[in-house]
């Protein structure tokens, strides 16, 4: 059993008993944390992968959103200290991304928006909208309470080459 197997394993039995209320949401995210902590962490992209994936699933679940959700944010934090350009990719797609896509779903655009407020993560929000680019002016407008404003959408547009959001919007329709 490779690496990430044996991780993957041992999270879905801890969350398992989690959802069996045989451990807690503690004990899930402690599970969690040793992986991110395995000395070959950021060497072994499939573990990251599969532990991304894990944080991304526990999301979905109440219990485990702040849990989850607070790991997140420490790593989007320590990857762009470090300039962890890999491991940043790999946040933007496995997580920040999908939070960004369709289906509009207020909970997570909320999360998503709330980086927008340190500087650390501040880098997430606008990464989350590369590959929808047009979406990020009415999201900022809707979810970031005042923390991206028009201003902020009008520089990050011009500084990926993309020009204005009106003529991006006209893919759209």
């Amino acid at each position: 059993m490779g690496l990430a197997s044996g991780a993957e394993a041992e999270i879905r039995d801890l969350r398992l008993r989690f959802e069996n209320a045989e451990a807690s949401a503690g004990e899930l995210q402690q599970g969690i944390e040793k992986w991110l902590r395995y000395p070959d962490f950021g060497e072994d992209s499939e573990l990251c992968t599969t532990m991304l994936n894990e944080l991304a699933q526990c999301l979905s679940d109440e219990t485990l959103r702040p849990g989850a959700w607070d790991i997140l944010s420490r790593l989007a934090v320590e990857w762009g200290e470090r300039g962890a350009a890999e491991l940043q990719e790999a946040l933007r797609i496995t997580i920040f991304e999908v939070l960004a896509e369709p289906p509009e779903i207020e909970y997570t655009l909320e999360l998503l928006f709330s980086l927008a407020g340190d500087s650390g993560t501040r880098w997430a929000v606008f990464a989350a909208y590369e590959n929808y680019p047009w979406r990020l002016r009415p999201h900022a407008r809707k979810y970031s309470r005042g923390l991206v404003t028009d201003d902020d959408c009008d520089q990050w547009l011009i500084e990926q080459d993309l020009g204005h959001d009106e003529i991006l919007m006209a893919r759209d329709q």
